[in-house]
């Protein structure tokens, strides 16, 4: 929750909600008891894994990422307090839901 909070805050304060041109790196979070990775090549969200999933398709439209059937909607992108580079929002795929989905870079 306090990742959350400050990236928010850091976002805001900095400016860089903007999802033109997000920050090559393999940015990772752990929900729904498994480790996820979500990889930015070239400025875009070019593939997702799991413990035990690799997406098929990756893309970006607008302010959402689209992984296979799954969503990650009002995205933002932008530094955590320490500096770190992070993309937040919203993931959806079928029945499972939750907001404020925080994935850091891991270099």
């Amino acid at each position: 929750m306090r990742l959350q909070f400050l990236l928010a805050a850091a976002i805001c304060v900095s400016g860089t909600a903007s999802m033109a041109q997000m920050t090559d790196c393999s940015y990772k979070t752990r929900f729904f008891g498994t480790n996820a990775t979500l990889k930015v090549e070239g400025g875009k969200p070019v593939a997702y894994r799991t413990d035990n999933y690799t997406a098929k398709s990756v893309t970006k439209q607008g302010d959402t990422i689209l992984i296979d059937q799954a969503r990650l909607s009002s995205v933002v992108h932008g530094k955590t307090q320490d500096g770190k580079w992070a993309i937040q929002g919203n993931w959806k795929l079928g029945k499972h839901s939750k907001d404020n989905v925080v994935f850091v870079c891991a270099p």
